[in-house]
């Protein structure tokens, strides 16, 4: 039996919203602008997961927006999954890496949550050491706000739901992967398969996002293909000088007459 799914991509922050903030070789770069681009490409992967599934972003330009509305959004649009794409920053520069949150433990099916976060975690750290960035393993945590805040999971549950830290800005490793485009296609790729991989596990069976998604389709390659039309011209012109000769016209002659 074929499930189709329904995924839910929020890239954090947006507009005047702009997250965490760093200046890098004297240059300044925001938090929601590496958010966009990663939910940008998730979704370019998922569009090749077959069969065709459901994909809603939560903004794909750098849209302003309430934190606290985006799980609700997923739940009104019977998301089967809520993934808030996100990159972190502390104040200690030597902590890197990549870890992944999950809603706070009085909140209807968060035990979901977790192992959807755990699945999540384990292909990031995987997929993209595999790709050599070798990228620390912060694990799972619970999202740490006041004891009452939800924030972007607020109103998402039962959606299973995580939040990706992608990277830290505030390491220099990190945020040179970051500015990395192959860096930013790895996760992206693997926040993908990250999300098919767990729900496949529930039952879903989708197949496995394309690495490579195909751009343009490309025409077979033709050894004439660009010179049939001057081949054509001079082998007209030929058939013309023949003709000219044959009637004892030379072409200087002919194209003084006509001129």
């Amino acid at each position: 039996m074929v499930f189709l799914a329904t995924f839910y991509i929020d890239a954090g922050h947006g507009g005047e919203k702009p997250g965490a903030k760093r200046t890098f070789q004297g240059v300044t770069y925001y938090e929601k602008d590496f958010n966009l681009q990663i939910a940008m490409k998730v979704r370019e992967f998922l569009l090749t997961v077959s069969p065709a599934q459901t994909i809603y972003m939560y903004r794909t330009t750098d849209k302003n927006g309430n934190l606290s509305v985006r799980g609700q959004d997923a739940k009104n649009k019977g998301a089967d999954v809520f993934i808030s794409i996100h990159n972190n920053s502390i104040t200690s520069p030597s902590i890197c890496g990549t870890l992944t949150l999950y809603p706070k433990t009085f909140t209807a099916g968060w035990e979901t949550s977790k192992n959807f976060a755990s699945t999540m975690q384990q292909t990031l750290i995987d997929y993209l050491n595999t790709q050599g960035w070798n990228m620390d393993d912060k694990g799972l945590m619970t999202w740490s706000n006041s004891s009452g805040e939800l924030g972007v999971f607020s109103g998402s549950a039962p959606v299973p739901s995580c939040l990706v830290e992608c990277a830290f800005m505030s390491c220099d490793g990190d945020i040179q992967k970051l500015l990395n485009p192959d860096f930013i296609t790895d996760v992206s790729y693997a926040i993908a398969l990250g999300a098919v991989t767990w729900l496949n596990k529930q039952g879903f069976n989708l197949s496995t996002p394309v690495r490579y998604p195909k751009k343009e389709e490309e025409q077979p390659f033709h050894p004439t293909r660009g010179v049939f039309f001057p081949l054509l011209f001079l082998g007209s012109f030929a058939v013309f000088l023949y003709y000219l000769n044959k009637n004892g016209t030379s072409f200087n002659k002919w194209i003084r007459e006509v001129l």
